[in-house]
């Protein structure tokens, strides 16, 4: 081992991102509640039935810890500015 003293830890979450590619599309940028969150997480899970009551749970708690955005963009140009403020409120 190099460094014995480094301990493995996984960092909070605390922002989750929601992009949707769409060529020609306009900009589009939302702001998510909890229950627009936990929605949004649960459409991806998939591997819930793996999980305890399904990952519901653990879904809900990500939700009402994180900020989540829902974006539509057709360039990464659209978004670059955008998401550096953002991540610097977080």
């Amino acid at each position: 081992m190099l460094k014995p003293d480094n301990h493995y830890q996984q960092p909070p979450v605390s922002m989750i991102l929601f992009p949707h590619y769409q060529a020609d599309g306009e900009f589009d940028w939302q702001v998510l509640s909890p229950a627009q969150t936990g929605l949004e997480l649960m459409q991806f899970l998939i591997n819930a039935r793996n999980l305890p009551a399904h990952g519901f749970g653990e879904v809900a708690r990500l939700a009402r810890k994180s900020k989540a955005y829902k974006f539509t963009y057709s360039s990464f140009d659209q978004i670059e500015d955008l998401l550096f403020k953002s991540l610097k409120q977080a």
